[in-house]
C-alpha cells in the first residue's frame, strides 16, 4: 500500500486604497455652503479637498483550508502489467469577504446619494464548505492495450453537487503507431462572485446613429432633441445568485501518435467539448431595449429589472431613456467547441 494525507491553511488580505475620486452631494454642500474656491481651486483648503474625495480604504479577506488524504496499491498482475488502483477524499472550507469601496450608503451620513463617483468597486461576501472522493483504476489488458477509469465527486454546502467520470484508452499495435481516446464529464462550481456578488454595474453605450429611425414614436414625443438621438449609456447590473447550477460539461478526444524513427514523432487529435447550463450575467439587452422603447417601458423578461434614467428636462411627462437593466447571473446558454491538435 502507499498512502499519503496533506493538510493546508491559506488566509490572504489584500488591501486597496483609492484617491482623488468625488462626492457629487459633498461637491454640492461646499458649493452652496461658500468653501469651495472656483477661481483659485487651489487656494480651497485641505480639508475641504479631503471632505469631497476622501480615500476608499477596503479590505479583502479569503480564507481557505484543507485536508486531504489518498491511498493505493497494485491489486494483480495482467498480461500487460500491474493492475493499480487508488482512490482518495477531501474536505475544503473557502471563504471570501470583499466589501466594495463604494457602499450603497455613505457609512458617515448614512445618505444613499453619497457615493463615489465612478468608482464602482467589484465586492462579494460568501463561504462554502465541499466534500470531495475520488478514484482511479489503470488497468494495462494485455501488451497492446491500457485503460483508465477514474471519478470525482463533489458536494458543495451551497447546494451543489456533480458526480466526474473519466474513460480513457491507449491501443498500439505496432511500437511505431499508437491510437489514443477519452471521455469525460466535468463541471464548473459558480464562483463567489456569481453566486454571491453583491450588484455592480458596468457601463455600455446606446442610442445616436439610426435610433431614431427605429425608435421614432419615442424621439417625437421628445421633439427630436438631443436628449432622444444621441448617444446615452445604459447601466449593466449583475447580482449573485445563490440558486445557480454548476455548468456541467462532456468532453471527447480521439488521436494517433506516431513516431516513424526514434527521436520523431507526430501526434494528431481531434477534441469536442459541449457544455451545458453556461452562467451569464447581463449581456444581451437587444430584446430589453425593444421592449422598453416599443412598449412605453414596459419590459416583461423573466429575470430582469428595468430602471429608468434620468428624465429629459426639455420633456419631464415623456418616457426617459433607460438607466439601468438589473439581473442575476443566470444558467442560461450551451456552448459547443472542437478542433485539431497537431504536433
Amino acid at each position: 500500500w502507499y498512502y499519503s494525507a496533506h493538510f493546508t491553511v491559506s488566509n490572504v488580505q489584500f488591501d486597496r486604497t483609492d484617491r482623488n475620486y468625488y462626492i457629487r452631494e459633498r461637491i454640492a454642500d461646499v458649493v452652496a455652503r461658500g468653501q469651495f474656491n472656483f477661481f483659485d481651486p487651489e487656494a480651497t483648503p485641505e480639508q475641504v479637498w479631503d471632505y469631497i474625495s476622501p480615500e476608499s480604504r477596503n479590505r479583502s479577506d479569503s480564507d481557505l483550508w484543507q485536508a486531504t488524504a489518498t491511498i493505493g496499491r497494485s491489486l494483480a498482475e495482467l498480461p500487460g502489467g500491474p493492475l493499480q488502483v487508488a482512490a482518495g477524499v477531501a474536505y475544503r472550507h473557502e471563504s471570501v469577504d470583499a466589501p466594495s469601496g463604494n457602499p450603497a450608503v455613505d457609512p458617515i451620513t448614512g445618505n444613499q446619494l453619497d457615493r463615489y463617483l465612478s468608482l464602482n468597486a467589484v465586492s462579494t461576501t460568501g463561504s462554502r464548505n465541499v466534500f470531495s472522493a475520488f478514484g482511479e483504476i489503470g488497468a494495462p489488458i494485455v501488451d497492446m492495450l491500457e485503460l483508465q477509469l477514474s471519478g470525482r465527486y463533489d458536494e458543495y454546502s451551497s447546494g451543489q453537487s456533480a458526480f466526474s467520470p473519466k474513460v480513457g484508452a491507449k491501443f498500439t499495435p505496432i511500437p511505431q503507431l499508437a491510437i489514443r481516446g477519452t471521455w469525460s464529464k466535468g463541471f464548473r462550481i459558480p464562483s463567489f462572485n456569481e453566486a454571491f456578488g453583491l450588484p455592480t454595474t458596468g457601463y455600455v453605450s446606446q442610442g445616436g446613429g439610426t435610433f431614431c429611425d427605429t425608435y421614432a414614436a419615442f424621439c417625437a414625443a421628445h421633439g427630436d432633441n438631443a436628449y432622444a438621438s444621441q448617444s446615452f449609456s445604459v447601466g449593466l447590473t449583475n447580482i449573485g445568485n445563490p440558486d445557480l447550477d454548476p455548468e456541467r460539461s462532456e468532453s471527447i478526444t480521439i488521436g494517433a501518435i506516431f513516431e516513424p524513427i526514434r527521436n520523431v514523432s507526430f501526434t494528431v487529435d481531434f477534441w469536442r467539448i459541449k457544455v451545458k447550463g453556461l452562467i451569464v450575467g447581463v449581456t444581451n439587452i437587444g430584446p430589453i431595449l425593444e421592449q422598453y422603447y416599443s412598449n412605453n417601458g414596459a419590459v416583461n423578461i423573466p429575470g430582469f429589472n428595468v430602471i429608468p434614467g434620468t428624465p429629459d428636462p426639455a420633456n419631464p411627462d415623456a418616457l426617459p431613456h433607460i438607466g439601468f437593466i438589473v439581473g442575476k447571473y443566470a444558467n442560461a446558454n450551451n456552448q459547443l467547441v472542437q478542433g485539431i491538435d497537431f504536433a
